[in-house]
């Protein structure tokens, strides 16, 4: 469900409306904020033109950052964990249980302020009844 309503321009306004927009859910949310409310929820592996697949992706990464870790990941997953961590794309979508984060990377990855951003809302244990 998308929610159109007035920009929101405090973080007073941003607990308020969520305070609304929650009002009686009893499960976890998940945050995600988007400096362009346009931009669809696509994981940077999917976006644009990239020129290797995520297998060869996660090979290179293996090669380059084992020798820099304590402790190795012990499957794929956790290998796509940490190069989701060092900003390698992947086919992980970040959320945080926090708004407030979500709000930061709303508003400090916007450049262009003639841009509305986007702060996504999931409720995981609902969506997957």
């Amino acid at each position: 469900m998308r929610y159109t309503d007035e920009p929101i321009s405090s973080v007073g306004a941003l607990v308020e409306r969520l305070r609304h927009h929650l009002n009686g859910v009893c499960a976890p949310a998940w945050f995600r904020g988007q400096s362009n409310s346009g931009w669809p929820l696509v994981p940077k592996l999917l976006r644009g033109d990239l020129s290797h697949s995520e297998n060869y992706l996660i090979k290179r990464f293996r090669q380059n950052a084992t020798l820099l870790l304590t402790q190795h990941p012990r499957n794929d997953f956790e290998w796509l964990f940490l190069m989701q961590h060092h900003s390698i794309p992947t086919r992980l979508l970040d959320w945080t249980e926090s708004p407030l984060v979500a709000l930061y990377f709303t508003l400090n990855e916007n450049e262009d302020e003639d841009k509305e951003g986007a702060l996504w809302i999931l409720l995981p244990t609902i969506l997957n009844e």
